[in-house]
């Protein structure tokens, strides 16, 4: 199809297909749905939630789900007391405003490290990625103690709760790490400049045990609907 502004416009599709068309300022959209529903594409208008995943660089290729960005997970250096105590998720593509020449050392922030698990082979040390997903569901959500979404839910991703070690310098919040998590590339050796992933245990006799239990890691899913 050519686009708006020219003389014609031709739409080649199958008599199997239906073309809707959405136009976002100047670009246009086109969202092709075939008889299945499954749509090849996605405009951002029709995104109604969103959600970070943690642990990998792309989104979960299933229907109506798209990603907005990829980067680096980020958070406070695990030995400092300052900074925040949430992590983000950096671009890779940053853009600089105004800035005072040399290094401050106010605030700083690092990468994620995986650190020791038995369900993390190959990333013990190694720095983490993440994606920021949109969805056209309305609603999304995580819910920590379990791998399987409610009825009625729709599974983005689920994995392990983690979060920074009991005794470092910081608290973090707790988040949800994809159970087949990526490495960042060259990133290989542990540094102090870094934030880290924790797996996380519950308490018995505070939390009921059963149906929790000591022993085991706590796992999580992230749900839209």
């Amino acid at each position: 199809a050519q686009l708006p502004g020219n003389n014609t416009t031709e739409i080649l599709a199958s008599e199997h297909s239906k073309m809707s068309y959405f136009y976002l300022g100047e670009v246009l959209c086109l969202v092709l749905i075939l008889e299945t529903g499954l749509a090849t594409g996605l405009c951002v208008s029709e995104l109604k939630s969103t959600y970070t995943i943690w642990g990998r660089k792309d989104c979960p290729n299933i229907q109506g789900t798209k990603q907005i960005y990829h980067g680096y997970a980020a958070g406070t250096p695990y030995h400092t007391r300052g900074g925040g105590s949430n992590y983000i998720c950096l671009t890779s593509k940053p853009r600089f405003l105004s800035y005072q020449k040399g290094v401050n050392g106010w605030v700083q922030i690092g990468p994620v490290e995986y650190e020791p698990t038995n369900n993390y082979d190959g990333t013990l040390q190694h720095n983490a990625p993440c994606a920021v997903c949109g969805t056209i569901r309305s609603k999304s959500l995580m819910i920590p103690g379990t791998y399987a979404c409610p009825s009625g839910w729709k599974r983005e991703y689920y994995g392990y709760l983690r979060a920074t070690r009991y005794n470092h310098a910081g608290r973090a919040e707790f988040v949800c790490v994809h159970h087949a998590p990526q490495s960042l590339p060259g990133s290989t050796k542990h540094t102090k400049n870094a934030a880290e992933w924790w797996n996380v245990e519950p308490y018995c006799g505070v939390l009921p045990c059963p149906p929790y239990n000591r022993a085991k890691e706590l796992t999580c899913v992230v749900c839209s609907g």
